[in-house]
C-alpha cells in the first residue's frame, strides 16, 4: 500500500503494480508505504482515510495467464508466489515434486481459479493449514499473506469470502480494491500522467517469459463468464 499527495495507491497482484511502485520510488520521494506491497485498505490508518483511493487493475484473461505464468517462473527461481497460486498451479505443492511434472493444465488451473468456493471446500486442508502457520506466526511478517489472514479464522475466512466466485475478485476484495474511488487500466499510460510520473512506455510490459501464451477459446469465454462481476463491475475493456 503506497501513498502520496493524498492518493493511495492499491496494489492488487499481477497488475502492474510493481512496475508503477519502482517509478513512484523513483520518482516521488515523499511517498508513504504501509506493510508490504499488498496491504489491506482496512489497515491503513484514519488519518488518511479520506484520501483518494487509487486501483490499477487488469482484464482477467491477461490477468490468469500472468497468474499462472508469473508462478511457474517464481518456481524456476527457486522462489514462492503464495500459497494460493502454488495450491492452483500445482498438483502437489506440499512435496518437492519437479515443477515441470508437476503443473496443472490450462483446464485443471481454471476449474479451481474460476470458481472460489470449489478451490476453498478441495483445498480446505492446506488452507488450515496455512492460518495454522500464521497463528503460529511461522510465517515472517514481510509475508503478505500474514498480514490479508491475520484477522481471520477459518471460519471467518470461509463466512467472510462466502460470495467471492474466482480468485481474481479474491485478490481485488481482500486488498480493497472494490473501494477504491478511481480506476486505470494496466493496458493504458493514463496512471503515470495522474500521478505525475514520467515513464518509457516500451519498458512498460507485463510478463515477458510466457507458459501459457494464449488460452483455448473456451478458457476465454468461461473466464469472462465467470468474471462478469469484476468486468461491469469496473467495466474493463477486454483483449480482443
Amino acid at each position: 500500500m503506497y501513498i502520496t499527495n493524498d492518493k493511495i495507491f492499491i496494489h492488487v497482484i499481477k497488475c502492474g503494480g510493481s512496475t508503477f511502485r519502482r517509478l513512484l520510488y523513483s520518482q516521488k520521494p515523499n511517498i508513504v508505504k504501509f506493510g508490504v506491497h499488498h496491504f489491506p485498505i482496512e489497515m491503513v490508518p484514519k488519518r488518511y482515510e479520506k484520501y483518494e483511493k487509487i486501483l490499477l487493475i487488469r482484464e482477467p484473461i491477461s490477468w490468469y495467464k500472468s497468474f499462472y505464468n508469473y508462478t511457474i517462473q517464481l518456481k524456476e527461481k527457486g522462489e514462492k508466489f503464495n500459497f494460493f497460486a502454488d495450491l492452483l498451479v500445482y498438483k502437489d505443492y506440499e512435496n518437492n515434486l519437479h515443477y515441470r511434472e508437476n503443473i496443472r493444465s490450462e483446464e485443471e488451473f481454471l476449474k479451481y481459479a474460476l470458481d472460489f468456493q470449489l478451490f476453498v471446500k478441495d483445498f480446505e486442508f492446506s488452507i488450515l493449514n496455512i492460518f495454522n502457520k500464521i497463528k503460529r506466526k511461522s510465517l515472517g511478517n514481510a509475508d503478505y499473506f500474514t498480514l490479508l489472514f491475520m484477522n481471520y479464522d477459518f471460519n471467518n475466512f470461509v463466512n467472510e469470502f462466502k460470495d467471492v466466485k474466482t480468485i481474481y475478485e479474491f485478490f481485488i476484495k481482500v486488498t480493497g480494491g472494490f473501494e477504491a474511488d478511481k480506476v486505470f487500466f494496466t493496458h493504458e499510460d493514463k496512471i503515470f500522467d495522474y500521478f505525475g510520473l514520467r515513464y518509457d512506455n516500451k519498458n512498460y510490459n507485463i510478463t515477458k517469459k510466457q507458459t501459457i501464451s494464449e488460452f483455448s477459446e473456451k478458457s476465454k469465454k468461461d473466464i469472462i463468464t465467470k468474471d462478469k462481476k469484476i468486468i461491469d463491475f469496473f467495466n474493463i475493456p477486454m483483449e480482443n
